[in-house]
């Protein structure tokens, strides 16, 4: 299935993190992955999910808006140096902008880009799929 990011611009105050995630736990939604980062008095927040709409619902039940939506590339990578840079060339050497990355469960990387298709095919010969 189809993996998204969602984004959520979260208070920066204790346990606001942990009720969202509580929230898309209670109603089953499995997290592949997460980031966050402060900025000012706020927190920007990505979750990976494969169950968009039921992330959104129980977020949107517990108080919390999704900002943001979009598919993303979640590639395999592995644990050693010079994997990450070996991922992104391909993507650089088509000269397509990366606007987010982070790390998800089980050894994947997330990859936002404007065009997930034309990075897809950029990304292919350097995948052994």
């Amino acid at each position: 299935a189809a993996m998204k990011d969602l984004m959520f611009i979260l208070p920066y105050q204790a346990g606001t993190l942990a009720q969202l995630t509580g929230a898309l736990s209670e109603a089953g939604v499995n997290l592949h992955g997460c980031s966050g980062q402060q900025f000012g008095p706020e927190g920007i927040i990505h979750l990976l999910v494969e169950d968009a709409a039921g992330a959104r619902e129980a977020a949107a039940r517990a108080g919390f808006v999704v900002r943001g939506e979009h598919d993303v590339i979640v590639a395999d990578i592995e644990d050693r140096p010079g994997a990450l840079a070996a991922l992104l060339a391909p993507l650089a050497e088509a000269g397509i902008d990366v606007n987010l990355t982070y790390l998800a469960t089980r050894s994947r990387l997330v990859i936002g880009v404007d065009d997930v298709d034309q990075a897809r095919a950029a990304m292919r010969p350097a995948q052994r799929q």
